[in-house]
């Protein structure tokens, strides 16, 4: 999409992904430097760690042994599970230097906050905004315009600074 956007004229590309979008931007991003800026809202950065918080030993043998699971309204396939071994948002994180800002509500139960915490960490210029009693992608309290406020104002910034 990337190359797509270049082609036809744009030259400032951001990004903007939230929860699996975010793991997908990321590692986007740190495949390029044609874009200006990233936004992460309660991204995923380790899928693996997820799903061994969220299923026991037993239970990812039985998703090996009948090659599916069914998550969040998925079927996902085992393949699934083992291609997280090709897609970790952290070492992607360690390429991106552009202006990135994270947003993740402190109330998540989808992504544990602590995954932002370090993704901050590892992406040099970035900034973390946490939302109090924001669920996962600001889908409670009250915190979807004010995700949408952080997101629109960081873009806004940093596209001035580019003019």
């Amino acid at each position: 999409m990337i190359s797509h956007l270049k082609k036809i004229g744009y030259t400032k590309i951001g990004l903007l992904g939230s929860s699996y979008g975010g793991i997908a931007c990321t590692m986007a991003t740190s495949k390029t430097d044609d874009t200006f800026l990233l936004v992460l809202i309660a991204p995923v950065s380790d899928y693996k760690a997820l799903y061994k918080i969220r299923l026991s030993e037993d239970e990812r043998k039985k998703w090996k042994e009948d090659g599916f699971i069914d998550s969040f309204d998925l079927k996902l396939s085992y393949e699934y599970y083992e291609d997280f071994e090709n897609n970790n948002g952290y070492e992607s994180a360690k390429n991106i230097s552009i202006p990135t800002l994270i947003i993740h509500g402190d109330a998540d139960v989808v992504v544990p906050i602590e995954q932002s915490i370090k993704l901050k960490e590892l992406i040099k210029n970035s900034k973390l905004e946490i939302l109090n009693g924001a669920g996962h992608s600001c889908k409670i309290n009250h915190s979807k315009e004010k995700c949408l406020n952080l997101s629109a104002n960081f873009i806004q910034n940093i596209s001035k600074s580019y003019i």
